[in-house]
């Protein structure tokens, strides 16, 4: 069950694609600094470098990844994937706002990778099922804007 001021959030998200494949990327942590592909024209695609003591992970669109540098050693790719962002900026103090969003793809059986940004959070699901995931995201978003407004007194702003 999810928090009545948790639904309030959730009910002001907006769903955003790029419409662009992404690609998850394994290179040698002994690589050192993290790539940063060359600029491309706007609008930018999403990409993100993480590093850990074992490893460093890419995560950048196809065309992204095909420009990087040839000195660049991936040790791994994974399938395809596309990148679905809750467009709505958060304060630090929100609980369960990821939470609740994936336990909807959890429960249709979608598998994720999430990413947080300073204020909005990103996932990555597989390619194949990016529309399942986009309408059990938007089907819920809409369901909590339905609870909303069902929650304000008739006059009343919401």
């Amino acid at each position: 069950m999810v928090q009545p001021e948790l639904i309030h959030i959730l009910a002001q998200t907006d769903l955003f694609t790029d419409g662009r494949t992404y690609l998850i990327v394994k290179i040698s942590s002994a690589q050192g600094e993290c790539i940063i592909p060359p600029p491309e024209t706007e609008p930018a695609s999403f990409w993100a470098c993480l590093r850990d003591k074992d490893e460093t992970t890419l995560m950048l669109a196809q065309e992204a990844f095909e420009q990087l540098p040839s000195s660049v050693v991936v040790l791994n790719v994974a399938p395809t994937y596309r990148l679905i962002t809750f467009d709505i900026p958060l304060d630090w103090d929100v609980i369960g706002y990821l939470a609740a969003l994936t336990s909807q793809l959890v429960e249709a059986g979608v598998s994720i990778i999430a990413v947080s940004a300073f204020s909005r959070d990103h996932i990555f699901v597989a390619e194949a099922d990016f529309d399942r995931a986009w309408d059990v995201l938007d089907t819920f978003i809409r369901a909590c804007r339905e609870q909303v407004a069902n929650l304000a007194a008739p006059g009343e702003l919401v």
